[in-house]
């Protein structure tokens, strides 16, 4: 019961290039739904790594404020 996914050329909406994408097919109601990707494969994998990168930044910077939080907690301090 495999269903071939359309597939056809898509501007990438980021670098201009054009790809084959594939799209992604709800058949759930009526009628069908279909997603195609906006960004090239280049251009979706550099667009995962600045969010992850963002998000490691985050966390960075979160940390000292936490530690400081954890520790007031910790001492029974009120927070600061």
């Amino acid at each position: 019961m495999s269903q071939e996914k359309p597939t056809k050329e898509i501007q990438c909406e980021s670098c201009g290039n054009t790809f084959l994408g594939e799209a992604v097919v709800s058949m759930l109601g009526s009628p069908p739904r279909e997603w195609w990707p906006w960004e090239c494969p280049t251009c979706e994998e550099k667009h995962k790594l600045e969010v992850e990168r963002g998000h490691q930044e985050y966390l960075v910077q979160a940390r000292p404020e936490e530690r400081k939080l954890m520790a007031a907690a910790e001492w029974g301090c009120p927070m600061v």
